[in-house]
């Protein structure tokens, strides 16, 4: 967390933070209480991701093109995300349009993967934002399960369905290594990885 503020102001990209612990106000990260929504392990995790993205929409949705979930325990190289979606050609990418992108999973190959991280387009959130809440009632089994229920129940609703082509990589992302990655998971306390080790181990970016 100590590093959780310091980025480039010139990515044009902002962090907020959601936690149900107290969080230094030295870090100057806009924080989202998580107190209110009971929880144990996993259990309500779909409905705090819920309420986040009701919250950044209202408070950053004019602002920014695109908004990415991340774990606390996910590595993101922040330069490499920006680069992707600002150093290529601007025609791949249209943040009004519903774009979801992230890891598909290999058996329900329209959902994103949530330990990865996942990333919505401006569009889709807009798209999603009136029916949250009755997303929160309807689907709870798992926060990404939960996220891409809601964003095909809601297209399928309103007849957007061809408009929504489920989860896609990221058109720059050509075969796996270290190099072409952009977010690591999962790195959690006391396995003594290092973003050194993965380096070593698949190899630095070309």
């Amino acid at each position: 967390m100590k590093h959780a503020n310091i980025i480039n102001p010139n990515l044009g990209i902002s962090v907020v933070l959601a936690s149900d612990a107290l969080v230094p106000e030295e870090y100057n990260i806009p924080t989202l209480d998580y107190k209110q929504i009971p929880s144990e392990n996993y259990q309500n995790l779909s409905l705090k991701v819920f309420e986040i993205f009701k919250i950044v929409w209202k408070n950053y949705g004019s602002r920014y093109d695109y908004f990415m979930k991340a774990d606390d325990d996910v590595f993101i190289k922040i330069e490499k995300l920006s680069k992707t979606f600002f150093n290529t050609n601007s025609d791949l990418y249209d943040s009004e349009s519903i774009e979801y992108f992230g890891y598909p999973d290999p058996y329900q190959k329209l959902m994103c993967w949530g330990g990865p991280g996942y990333i919505i387009s401006r569009g889709t959130l807009r798209l999603i934002y009136p029916y949250l809440e009755f997303c929160e009632n309807e689907f709870h089994y798992g926060e990404d399960i939960s996220l891409y229920q809601c964003i095909e129940y809601v297209t399928k609703l309103l007849n957007k369905t061809s408009e929504f082509k489920g989860c896609q990589h990221l058109h720059n992302q050509s075969g796996w290594n270290f190099g072409n990655a952009i977010t690591v998971h999962s790195l959690k306390p006391g396995n003594n990885i290092t973003m050194r080790d993965l380096e070593e181990r698949y190899g630095r970016e070309n």
